[in-house]
């Protein structure tokens, strides 16, 4: 008579890769958002161009309700912004325009950077806006 040993049967415990996961999804959710630049409350539209969205190559000009001009994540000085376009058309000469305008921003310093924009000759330049439909964090 021999003694048979049992089979070990090898299992993988994918708890705590999910967990890990979870946590990295978390940690991507929260983080993405401020990588746009500062935070803007934006202002609303009825109609908002689906197509537009899609679009992700965009070089992005914020403004804020103080008036302050940012490019991507840096402060821009208004003097300084048309050198800072033109460049970045060089690199990137299809790239589309975005700008995200504070609604508490003057509307003549957001008509202003469409000016700068025209000069340049940049030809696709749009506006961000949010859902007129959807409640905004100042309530309205």
């Amino acid at each position: 008579m021999s003694l048979e040993r049992p089979r070990i049967r090898p299992e993988i415990n994918v708890t705590p890769l999910v967990d890990v996961v979870l946590v990295l999804l978390i940690i991507c959710m929260v983080i993405t958002p401020q990588m746009e630049g500062p935070a803007v409350e934006l202002a609303t539209a009825k109609h908002t161009d689906a197509e537009e969205k899609k679009k992700l190559d965009a070089v992005v000009i914020v403004l804020d309700a103080a008036g302050g001009i940012f490019l991507g994540q840096d402060a821009v000085e208004s003097a300084a912004l048309p050198e800072r376009l033109a460049e970045a058309r060089r690199r990137q000469p299809e790239a589309r325009v975005v700008i995200k305008a504070d609604r508490a921003a003057p509307f003549g310093k957001v008509r202003a950077l469409y000016a700068v924009c025209q000069k340049l000759g940049l030809t696709s330049v749009s506006l961000k806006v949010g859902d007129a439909g959807a409640k905004t964090a100042g309530g309205t």
